[in-house]
């Protein structure tokens, strides 16, 4: 009896290494080959961060000015581009703007590779993390304009600046470690965050756990005729009824078209959602943000890439929802920091942009302001040093002796 026993030690031990290798395998295949960016449903592969990662590491030209920021970015920049090319634009894979360059070539000496990698929902943490991912790449650009607004500082719906697309999708370990040292974070959220960053498998489980229920309500309803499940219709409300798109399912890509304005949730609920993030004021959140920002000019300055911060106009009716003072103090804070670091600075908060009816939502530029509010941006951008800098970075990419990558 105890042969058989130590006999059996062997075949144990090695069913438990065949499977330790299977589980890292199959970790190591989600965190390289990312087979979830052609599911059918909402996942990190599906993302506008991971999209305009895959879209800037594939491009073949060198990218001169990378343009970052939130969706007050995003949508001025790819609506205009959709107007521009009088086609369709993929929001998060067509990412270049030729309108951007276009405008630029015909106030300066050269036309500039552009690129936007601002993402929806940003904040200043997630900007830091995305210059740090492209300045690991050898694309580096020579200039960086970032867009802000209060909401990047600003924000009650964040629980933490571990939650947002962009660190699961970019933040590596050592980043981390880092937000670990808060002791505002549980024991058990801090395990979380590690092993996010070490396990695919873990960092993708929710997106695998959406994809598998998608799959089980699929063979339910082939299987048993009697199962009906909600699903949105032509009408769009969800109810229980046999065609359909369910709740999971993400099918085909965003796309903006020309004069149609990028998807939003309307003015009431949109007031609805920024009054949750800007009251009450939180000073922890507003000091870390502009801790990042600090981070961010301190790392384009080691990597010698111009850095220009712009404040993004709002509405009226937008700015009204802020706590008392707290627009004074943001723009006070804003401008000392950039004058600190050395940072160029462009307001571009004038009165002509304070109507709501330029406004979709009250946050986001209609697609027939994009253009012109861009060319103004251009503008402003060519009054700066900024430009002379840019100027001498492509003429030493054109003469084959770019020192700055």
């Amino acid at each position: 009896m105890s042969l058989s026993k130590s006999a059996s030690h062997p075949v144990l031990w090695s069913r438990v290494l065949w499977a330790a290798l299977l589980v890292l395998g199959l970790d190591f295949w989600l965190g390289t080959a990312h087979p979830l960016q052609f599911a059918v449903t909402p996942n990190l592969d599906r993302t506008e961060t991971f999209g305009s990662r895959q879209a800037y590491t594939k491009q073949n030209n060198q990218c001169d000015l990378l343009l970052l920021g939130s969706s007050l970015v995003v949508a001025p920049v790819m609506q205009a581009e959709a107007l521009a090319r009088k086609e369709p634009i993929v929001r998060f894979r067509q990412r270049q703007s030729k309108f951007i360059a276009d405008s630029l070539s015909a106030k300066i000496s050269c036309r500039p590779d552009v690129f936007c990698f601002a993402v929806a929902g940003a904040a200043v943490s997630d900007a830091y993390l995305i210059a740090r991912n492209i300045f690991a790449a050898e694309k580096r650009p020579a200039a960086i304009v970032y867009g802000v607004a209060p909401r990047d500082f600003q924000d009650n719906t964040w629980p933490g600046i571990d939650s947002t697309e962009a660190f699961q999708v970019l933040a590596d370990l050592p980043e981390a470690a880092q937000i670990c040292q808060s002791n505002e974070l549980s024991a058990e959220r801090k395990l979380g965050v590690v092993l996010g960053r070490i396990s695919s498998l873990w960092r993708y489980r929710s997106d695998m756990r959406l994809l598998l229920t998608l799959r089980i309500k699929k063979l339910m309803e082939r299987t048993m005729p009697w199962v009906v499940f909600p699903k949105y219709g032509s009408t769009l409300e969800l109810k229980p009824q046999k065609r359909g798109q369910f709740p999971e399912e993400a099918i085909g890509e965003l796309r903006v078209f020309p004069g149609v304005a990028m998807e939003n949730v309307g003015s009431q609920r949109t007031i609805e959602q920024y009054i949750n993030r800007y009251r009450p004021l939180n000073e922890k959140n507003v000091d870390l943000q502009f801790a990042h920002l600090e981070k961010l000019s301190a790392l384009c300055a080691a990597k010698k890439v111009r850095l220009v911060i712009v404040n993004m106009p709002l509405s009226k009716t937008n700015l009204k929802l802020l706590p008392d003072n707290f627009y004074k103090l943001y723009k006070e804070r804003l401008s000392a920091l950039c004058n600190r670091s050395g940072l160029e600075y462009i307001d571009m908060q004038l009165s002509a942009y304070e109507p709501d009816e330029k406004y979709v939502d009250t946050v986001h530029l209609k697609p027939e302001y994009s253009q012109s509010f861009l060319e103004l941006l251009t503008d402003r951008l060519c009054q700066t040093k900024t430009i002379a800098v840019l100027q001498t970075h492509m003429r030493q990419i054109a003469s084959g002796k770019n020192n700055l990558l």
